[in-house]
């Protein structure tokens, strides 16, 4: 019998170092997780500081580039009158009599009138409502056609 409390108390000294060796690897590994949260912060600030960087040269540039853009030449605008515009009243006057003309609209107004647009000369490719017409026809023909067939 006295074999079993020098047992008892080898078994509670193995336990006491087991747990104390034990306690030692949590601490470990608690330190060694506390130091790559710290490295992955530190790595996260610096590409959050890089993004932010960049960031600020992008927008610089893309102010930059409006400055320049705004010191450029602008083009005169050539002044003429629309065949358009003084077309029809042509043919109205030619459908009217003068006097219903006169009655309606104070003479030359609609003759001096005048827009100013810009010379095909100068860059421009062709008329914005034309494209737009051309684009609608197209959309159109895609999607007014018959559906699918599944």
């Amino acid at each position: 019998m006295s074999a079993l409390p020098q047992n008892v108390h080898e078994l509670l000294t193995r336990l006491n170092e087991t747990s104390r060796n034990e306690l030692d690897l949590v601490r470990d590994l608690s330190e060694a997780i506390r130091r790559a949260d710290d490295q992955l912060l530190k790595e996260v600030r610096s590409v959050s500081m890089l993004h932010e960087l960049r960031r600020e040269a992008i927008v610089n540039e893309l102010q930059h580039l409006a400055q320049r853009l705004c010191v450029l030449p602008a083009r005169e605008p050539q002044r003429e009158t629309l065949a358009a515009i003084d077309a029809p009243q042509h043919a109205v006057q030619s459908q009217v009599p003068p006097a219903a003309t006169e009655a309606s609209a104070p003479e030359g107004d609609v003759e001096e009138a005048v827009i100013a647009v810009e010379s095909p000369a100068v860059g421009r490719a062709g008329d914005w409502r034309q494209a737009a017409q051309r684009i609608d026809a197209e959309l159109a023909q895609y999607f007014n056609g018959p559906g699918p067939r599944h």
